[in-house]
């Protein structure tokens, strides 16, 4: 009994000394010496970053409605270290990236092809990997000044960047992807530009979601190695994901026999195949593009014939429309490609993986992309329908 007691005595001492070397070692911050940073915007002014933080904190203590209050908290500094130091002194906290949605860079860095250092932004300071990036059209301040983002999920962010053709999901990147997918050879990463419409920005309330009026996507820039490329825009962006992902939204209009058909898009998938024939390497791509029918405007329907033909004609015209568009707008953008020396599809992985033999005789880094010749099929697929 008496060696019971003492263990339990033995133990409690323990306890006691770990909870007070523990406090006494681990500094504990409080929320209220914190400003939490929902969204940043990085640009540079006469060789100087410039930090844009937007911040959420307490502005009463009492934690009634209203309590939160936001604002937009600049810093200067040779380094973003030093922009970043200089946010907190700027507003007397602590500023905290674990909560940040939303980068976004300006367009000086982008033509500079000067990139931050996102790895030392996430293991330093704590950005998140999840954190949505884009490339604001002028200034990466305008756009963080302009949305209250702390009203929003960086998801709610992302489903707000959709025009009635493509979905944003598809090309919007993160910071784990910027770190990890540029690393692997010929691979290149994807960041939206955004810019806002006017100056008369306003917030509209809609079921389940906050919508924010007054920012588009203009344009999508490929990034390598923190270099930037190339700059696609809306048509080749949504064209460049057919090929490469599989577009969950967006719309087709196409016009048959002054006939306007509007399509959903439900869905788009594509196969690579590299092989030569001959002495020639050949680049196949078979793509298949799932739409369903939204609308018919049939107003200049051909009354010789019945509904039901009429609808069959239409269909095989529409198809063989939706078809065409694509094959000339990839051919378009593999033209662009090749003209800049992106290497989009992985050429030259591809051909080196599947014919290396016959790949390495003709093929050198400078020359490839010019060597390939592309065939591209298409299935449209009208679902519903067939």
């Amino acid at each position: 009994m008496k060696k019971l007691v003492k263990n339990q005595l033995f133990v409690l001492i323990i306890a006691v000394l770990t909870l007070v070397l523990f406090e006494r070692t681990v500094p504990v911050v409080t929320l209220t010496d914190r400003a939490i940073v929902v969204a940043v915007g990085i640009d540079k002014e006469e060789d100087k970053f410039v930090l844009s933080a937007q911040i959420v904190r307490p502005s009463r203590n009492d934690g009634s409605k209203g309590s939160t209050a936001y604002s937009v908290i600049k810093g200067k500094g040779n380094s973003l270290s030093q922009a970043i130091a200089e946010v907190s002194q700027n507003c007397s906290l602590n500023a905290s990236l674990a909560h940040c949605n939303l980068v976004v860079i300006g367009e000086y860095l982008k033509e500079k092809g000067e990139y931050p250092n996102f790895e030392n932004l996430a293991s330093s300071y704590g950005l998140p990997y999840e954190a949505r990036v884009v490339i604001a059209d002028k200034k990466a301040s305008e756009i963080v000044e302009y949305l209250c983002l702390y009203e929003i999920s960086g998801i709610t962010f992302t489903d707000y960047l959709k025009s009635d053709r493509i979905s944003a999901e598809q090309f919007t990147s993160s910071v784990k992807q910027l770190l990890y997918d540029g690393t692997l050879e010929g691979a290149y990463t994807r960041l939206l530009s955004v810019a806002l419409l006017g100056e008369d920005v306003s917030y509209v309330e809609k079921p389940e979601t906050t919508w924010i009026e007054g920012l588009e996507m203009k344009s999508c820039y490929l990034i390598k190695y923190g270099e930037s490329a190339v700059s696609l825009d809306e048509e080749q962006t949504k064209t460049v994901n057919m090929v490469l992902e599989k577009p969950k939204i967006g719309n087709v209009l196409v016009t048959v026999s002054d006939t306007k058909v509007d399509l959903l898009l439900e869905g788009a998938s594509s196969k690579l195949s590299y092989k030569f024939e001959g002495d020639k390497p050949i680049l196949t791509i078979k793509t298949k593009i799932e739409v369903k029918a939204d609308e018919f405007d049939n107003k200049r329907r051909d009354l010789t014939l019945t509904e039901e033909d009429f609808f069959d004609a239409l269909l095989e015209d529409v198809k063989k429309e939706v078809a065409s568009d694509y094959v000339q707008s990839l051919k378009n953008v593999i033209d662009y490609l090749t003209e800049k020396g992106v290497d989009l599809f992985e050429v030259y992985e591809g051909f080196d993986r599947f014919e290396r033999k016959k790949w390495r005789k003709i093929a050198s880094k400078e020359n490839y992309l010019s060597l390939v010749e592309y065939k591209i099929e298409v299935e449209v697929v009208v679902i519903g329908v067939e």
